[in-house]
């Protein structure tokens, strides 16, 4: 989706004003509120940019300054309650004696100004995979309903209404990821607390994975404003107390240095004072992240395994075949994350695929059609 430069850069300039306690300029007159609010909204810095909205002298436009008064008290109200409900789900899960360890956001949240302008959609818990079973239960019985479509091999996910979602990971990347064997036995290097069974990791452990869950994100479909906020927030708190060349020599394991290096200068461009300019890879970077939302173009994941299939030496054809059957027949570690007894029984893997294909055709016939469809019409934007 394209996205007008000045629209994208006083955006930028309300979120940089929010961090660093300063008034915006006016908004240009050829840009409107409207276009700053969805662009804001879609990914995910609404509550930040208000910040900045909020001290303007003049007033904005009236029904959007309404929107978006409505949808801040809304995301306080979302912020007190997740706060709630993690802090409900690690006392259960210590009581439980099952180590835990909340993941990702929690760990930035609380450096930003205001930590309810740092959105956040899932509350994201670490435990490990042998306590699985009972880890679902305490969520079950804390009122959360589990999503099987949406279960994955590294993680189970839950929903509370109107807007809570859990996700209980038993690892801290998906087994198909290029990522797990680094991640595989995290819970040999995490770090006790002081409340019981809850860990956490080193700052700069915190940050290595920031960065590579980023880029996941970024290498599957893209990914939004929101993670080079991160980015910059947790640099700007803690640069002094990083130790740099353990995290550029463990970036180099994960084999993701130099993409972190790109995301380190859009962040510190687009959100420092001093504003350096960007390199023609960050230029593009910036490019690619406007043209998605807070978890990146909408059919991102699509393009970016096609692009993979392509660069392996397949033709756009070839690459496009390959790509439908792999929808057609998932592999172990898709099909055992959402189908939890193919674990004990591995070889049983053809017979879920048939499983599965029976199901579609009396119940989703239309889905064959639809799949082939989808994986026709995938354009690829390479963004490397």
């Amino acid at each position: 989706m394209a996205v007008d430069a000045k629209v994208s850069e006083y955006l930028l300039e309300l979120l940089r004003c929010a961090l660093h306690d300063e008034t915006p300029s006016d908004k240009p007159e050829e840009v409107s509120w409207q276009e700053v609010f969805l662009l804001a909204k879609r990914h995910s810095v609404s509550a930040l940019a208000w910040q900045s909205v909020s001290r303007l002298p003049e007033p904005i436009d009236p029904a959007v300054d309404e929107e978006w008064r409505t949808l801040n008290y809304k995301l306080i109200n979302k912020y007190i309650n997740q706060e709630h409900e993690l802090s409900m789900l690690t006392s259960l899960l210590a009581q439980a004696e099952i180590p835990h360890m909340p993941v990702k956001s929690v760990w930035v949240r609380p450096l930003y100004p205001q930590p309810f302008a740092r959105e956040m959609c899932d509350l994201d818990i670490l435990i490990p995979e042998e306590d699985a079973e009972r880890a679902h239960d305490i969520a079950i019985d804390s009122g959360y309903t589990m999503l099987e479509e949406a279960t994955t091999s590294h993680n189970t996910e839950y929903i509370k209404k109107p807007y809570l979602v859990l996700e209980l990971h038993t690892f801290m990347a998906p087994k198909e990821s290029t990522q797990f064997s680094y991640y595989e036995n995290i819970w040999q290097r995490v770090v006790p607390t002081d409340t019981p069974y809850y860990y956490s990791l080193t700052l700069e452990d915190q940050y290595i994975y920031m960065l590579a869950h980023s880029e996941k994100h970024y290498s599957l479909r893209g990914t939004g404003i929101r993670s080079y906020l991160d980015i910059f927030v947790f640099l700007n708190h803690y640069q002094d107390r990083l130790d740099r060349a353990y995290i550029e020599a463990e970036l180099n394991k994960l084999q993701i240095y130099e993409f972190a290096m790109t995301a380190e200068a859009l962040a510190q461009s687009w959100f420092s004072k001093e504003r350096p300019p960007l390199s023609e890879k960050a230029a593009k970077m910036a490019n690619y992240v406007f043209s998605g939302s807070t978890y990146g173009r909408r059919n991102g994941i699509d393009e970016n395994k096609l692009l993979g299939l392509m660069k392996k030496g397949k033709s756009e054809k070839s690459a496009r075949f390959s790509f439908f059957m792999q929808i057609v027949f998932p592999s172990y570690d898709r099909l055992s994350g959402r189908f939890p007894s193919l674990k004990k029984a591995p070889f049983l893997l053809p017979f879920y695929w048939i499983w599965r294909w029976l199901v579609v055709l009396f119940t989703k016939p239309g889905q064959i059609i639809k799949q082939y469809r989808r994986v026709k019409r995938i354009d690829v934007l390479d963004h490397e």
